[in-house]
């Protein structure tokens, strides 16, 4: 019996009529909970609903700053090769500069321009009966006014 209902017991008169009650008393049974009021389970509810979600929130931001770090250092990295692409285009220009060529060939080369140019022009051939006609005989493309003079310096007839 629990301390408060000796106490009672205690308390009452020797007289009281008990003996037509009976012994009544509170027994926990082993491996059960008591059970919450049903408002009180609901309002436990919403709140570990809410924690839940608050801390889904939190976890997608901290996701969210991760991933914008990540963007952050791409985007500097990006920037970074496109000015190492500039720098590379720019010395390809200046190796391939006709100044810088012909000062090459003459300073460390020791080439020298020539005195006089000579040109060579393949000597004039003329049709055999059994070729085939050339692509060139055809009519002129449309829009092209300067064909006959094209088509006689391609033949060697100029």
């Amino acid at each position: 019996m629990s301390s408060t209902a000796q106490h009672l017991r205690r308390s009452l008169p020797a007289s009281a009529p008990d003996a037509g009650r009976p012994d009544l008393r509170v027994v926990e049974r082993p491996g059960r909970r008591l059970a919450l009021p049903r408002g009180r389970a609901a309002v436990v509810t919403v709140f570990a609903g809410l924690a839940a979600v608050m801390l889904g929130l939190v976890y997608l931001h901290v996701v969210l700053a991760q991933r914008q770090i990540e963007l952050d250092r791409l985007t500097a990295r990006t920037a970074a090769a496109e000015q190492h692409y500039q720098a590379l285009r720019l010395q390809v220009a200046q190796l391939e500069s006709p100044g810088r060529i012909i000062a090459t060939a003459e300073g460390r080369l020791g080439m020298r321009p020539p005195a006089t140019v000579h040109y060579v022009s393949p000597p004039p051939q003329s049709p055999s009966p059994t070729a085939a006609p050339s692509p060139a005989s055809g009519p002129a493309p449309a829009g092209d006014a300067d064909w006959p003079a094209i088509k006689a310096a391609l033949a060697g007839q100029r």
